[in-house]
């Protein structure tokens, strides 16, 4: 049965402050579509939404990324299609992250990705890997169009340059870690998608760095 899937994003918030390791107060990145699987390896993921000239979200203000129709059933793999800048502001100075900047990094460098393309029924058909365009991460100006996946089969933090690999097999470190699937109910349901940047941003990076999110839905 067709139900309605709205997936947003909301931030959790701790006390803890450890050495030079702080939160974010702004977390953007432009997003071009989603993609879909029951499956962990991503197989015959289904293309739900997308957008030619992307859409920039602040993942701090709990943005709707997605709002359209879809089967119901527990979906293992979320795909995002995404640019890879990530533009973020420290919440406070920590080590060499300076609150009153803007910072934008390349999230997909010296590393990587597999690419995919929809098919006539908007399922991903995968690609060769294929080498990113940026050799370091403040590299802005050659930036690629990747695909992030999220799997509940994959075992990657994002640490190991393989986030934009797809997880084609259990316990792979390549993607990341999908906390919980996605459930669709036969009555509908909408899905909140938690990202949590608590404590990723790297003070003791020179220059200042904001790592991996963790990512579950609840």
């Amino acid at each position: 049965m067709i139900r309605i899937l709205v997936i947003g994003l909301v931030f959790l918030a701790t006390n803890a402050a450890y050495a030079a390791f702080g939160s974010p107060s702004l977390a953007k990145l432009t997003i071009y579509g989603m993609a879909v699987s029951t499956n962990a390896d991503c197989s015959n993921a289904l293309v739900v939404g997308y957008n030619a000239t992307g859409v920039e979200y602040d993942f701090k203000q709990s943005p709707t990324l997605f709002a359209g129709n879809i089967a119901a059933g527990t979906y293992q793999c979320v795909i995002l299609y995404m640019k890879s800048l990530l533009t973020f502001k420290p919440t406070t100075t920590v080590g060499n992250c300076d609150a009153s900047t803007t910072y934008v990094r390349n999230v997909c460098n010296n590393s990587q990705y597999t690419p995919a393309s929809p098919d006539s029924s908007n399922i991903l058909v995968y690609g060769s890997l294929t080498n990113s365009s940026a050799t370091s991460s403040q590299d802005i100006t050659n930036y690629d169009k990747v695909l992030l996946y999220l799997s509940t089969g994959s075992v990657g933090t994002g640490q190991t340059g393989k986030a934009f690999q797809r997880p084609d097999t259990a316990g792979s470190d390549k993607g990341i870690k999908l906390g919980a699937p996605f459930v669709v109910s036969s009555s509908g349901s909408t899905g909140t998608f938690v990202v949590n940047f608590d404590n990723a941003l790297d003070g003791g990076q020179n220059p200042c760095d904001l790592g991996p999110p963790t990512f579950t839905f609840r």
